[in-house]
């Protein structure tokens, strides 16, 4: 009997895992393969294609450190817009080259990406939504959506990677200026067959079709802005990223506002009711032994000015 019980919950366990797995559809026929059609934006700008390529190590000093390309390519010009060979693969290393970008290009209508961590950022979403672009994201695993980008991965590794002496870098500033040489004096000038021409040719056609929309420092600094909020000791400073700041002392035990462009950490700025109040100051402790040196004041005259 008690073997007829073991072997009865035995056939009952391989029913449910039969089921789970048809559930699953993995015993279903596989469904035919969903045609791609090829496309090709009207204009310059309409839409960039970003990714993030994982590159070579490169030795720093003592240590190898393993490198990024993360990149934008203009969908219709073929052109590389947004461009930059880090050491780290995170949100402000894309923030940085997003913003070069728009400095260079002006703005795009459209940023379409995968839907990993590195573009998936809240900041990243409301800097898009501040500069009026749409952020799109592929379907998960669908990497031949964003096949112009991929295609220029390839030729990067295959071109430019495959013909570069790693021993001769030292520094991922050496590594971004060979890959700007490469660009200037190759891809950006060799015939591309997927547009019958080459990207520098067909970027200075567009530009006569076309109205680039470009913008301040000072608007670029504002739509990359981060915000964050300290409470002020009683020295009136505030500690950011191990980095003491000081303020005014009619600060201190208030809970403050700040705010920084992404790429400029260094540039923080105390906001109270959405308007700049005070720019904050790295404390110098030497200095402050003789001399009060509190922060920057904004005059209402320097904020009507803006």
């Amino acid at each position: 009997m008690e073997y007829f019980e073991y072997f009865f919950t035995f056939l009952v366990n391989i029913s449910y895992l039969y089921w789970d797995y048809i559930n699953a559809g993995a015993l279903k026929e596989k469904s035919a393969p969903v045609p791609r059609k090829k496309f090709e934006k009207e204009h310059l700008n309409d839409l960039w294609v970003a990714d993030c390529m994982h590159g070579p190590y490169i030795k720093c000093g003592s240590k190898k450190r393993k490198t990024f390309l993360i990149a934008a390519i203009d969908d219709f010009t073929r052109m590389l817009t947004a461009r930059g060979w880090f050491f780290n693969e995170n949100s402000i290393c894309l923030e940085i080259v997003i913003k070069e970008a728009i400095r260079r290009f002006g703005l795009p209508h459209a940023l379409y990406c995968d839907n990993g961590s590195l573009f998936s950022t809240s900041h990243l979403q409301l800097t898009c939504a501040r500069l009026g672009i749409a952020l799109i994201h592929s379907k998960p695993y669908d990497s031949p959506s964003r096949g112009k980008i991929e295609r220029f991965f390839r030729t990067v590794r295959q071109k430019f990677l495959s013909s570069l002496d790693l021993t001769e870098i030292h520094d991922i500033k050496q590594l971004n200026e060979r890959f700007e040489h490469w660009l200037e004096k190759e891809y950006h000038k060799h015939f591309h067959h997927g547009i019958h021409t080459t990207p520098m040719d067909r970027f200075i056609h567009a530009l006569k079709n076309t109205t680039i929309k470009r913008l301040t420092e000072h608007e670029l600094d504002l739509a990359f802005q981060i915000t964050i909020y300290r409470k002020v000791k009683n020295d009136s400073t505030v500690s950011i990223k191990n980095t003491l700041y000081e303020c005014s002392p009619e600060f201190i035990g208030k809970k403050i506002q700040i705010r920084y462009p992404s790429d400029k950490p260094e540039d923080m700025t105390i906001y109270e009711d959405d308007m700049p109040v005070e720019k904050l100051k790295t404390i110098n402790i030497h200095e402050n032994a003789s001399v009060p040196a509190w922060s920057i004041r904004f005059s209402k005259e320097e904020d009507n000015d803006d």
